[in-house]
């Protein structure tokens, strides 16, 4: 398998179900979206620079699948009144968090203008050259990266995120921020397997 490989550990991380609404669950692997932001991120890129990168493609591998721990947070919740007076609302409800997260990241150009892998390897290599500010975090601002470092290859083992109609995860592969209704969802199932070629998913507008 011929592509660029980084691993991110996140101490702390959720990854909010796209159609989720109160109770705030979490997907137990990151969409391929989100990782994508992530190394956009990691490079600088911002989102006026994003879609010279769509259509990458990307293959994501966990260590293990975590059970998610829930906990009671103050989350924003504006209601109706509060929009209209301009207030700010905010109350407790439950969220659930995944601990220790490791992922394993598999990038290559694919279709994409620009080489993304290019990109990530040159700001791992030479950070001071970037022009970026704050923190990198995979997914919410709050959710930081611990650590993130590169490999020769994919781990020998672990749990791989599958392209499959039939799976019965269905995730975010490409964020239409502008226009909701071109956001893209794809089916996804969770294999104990190493990387192979069947698992990349090309992060982008589609057709």
């Amino acid at each position: 398998m011929d592509a660029f490989v980084v691993r991110a550990s996140v101490p702390v991380v959720s990854f909010r179900p796209y159609l989720s609404r109160d109770y705030q669950d979490t997907y137990p692997v990151p969409p391929p979206a989100t990782a994508f932001g992530m190394l956009l991120s990691l490079c600088g890129i911002a989102e006026a620079g994003r879609p010279d990168f769509g259509n990458t493609e990307l293959a994501i591998m966990v260590d293990r699948v975590r059970e998610p721990s829930p906990v009671l947070r103050r989350l924003r919740r504006d209601s109706s009144d509060d929009q209209r007076h301009g207030r700010v609302g905010y109350r407790p409800d439950y969220q659930e968090l995944i601990l220790g997260l490791r992922v394993w990241i598999a990038v290559r150009q694919g279709d994409a203008a620009r080489d993304l892998a290019d990109c990530a390897r040159d700001a791992l290599k030479r950070p001071e050259r970037l022009d970026r500010y704050g923190a990198l975090s995979l997914g919410e601002s709050t959710f930081l990266v611990d650590e993130i470092s590169v490999f020769d290859s994919a781990p020998r083992s672990g749990i791989s995120l599958r392209p499959d109609g039939a799976g019965s995860l269905t995730l975010p592969v490409w964020v239409d921020y502008q226009d909701p209704k071109r956001t893209r969802l794809q089916r996804f199932s969770l294999e104990a397997r190493v990387f192979s070629e069947d698992d990349f998913v090309q992060v982008g507008p589609g057709g």
